[in-house]
């Protein structure tokens, strides 16, 4: 049987609307997720498995990022950053045994489709 936290709680705000005419669709806005405290499980990279870890507590888990998406036609930019909540704490934040979440950072990206 696999642990896992006796609830999580995930939610987006975001505020939607176009510009430019209605041609510059946009989207921006915070993604929160937060889980209860469980027994956290392990895993073994060399064989790659989960496993049942007897160690491993976590306590609350909260995660904020922030988000911003534009689309013109078939071409699509975002820019998201991760863990905005990084700043509060020295300690790591762990979901999974002797695995530390990653650090705030940022991530840019686009999309364009080309089409007949």
């Amino acid at each position: 049987v696999l642990r896992t936290p006796r609830y999580r709680i995930s939610e987006t705000l975001y505020l939607d609307g176009r510009l430019f005419k209605k041609n510059l669709n946009f989207k921006t806005g915070i993604q929160f997720r937060l889980l209860g405290p469980y027994q956290a499980i392990g895993y073994y990279p060399t064989l790659g498995i989960f496993y049942q870890s007897p160690s491993a507590n976590t306590g609350l888990y909260p995660d904020v990022n922030y988000f911003t998406e534009f689309r013109i036609n078939q071409f699509k930019l975002f820019v998201l950053l991760e863990n905005l909540n990084n700043y509060r704490t020295i300690l790591p934040e762990i979901e999974i045994d002797r695995y530390p979440q990653f650090d705030q950072r940022l991530r840019i990206g686009f999309r364009w489709i080309f089409r007949k």
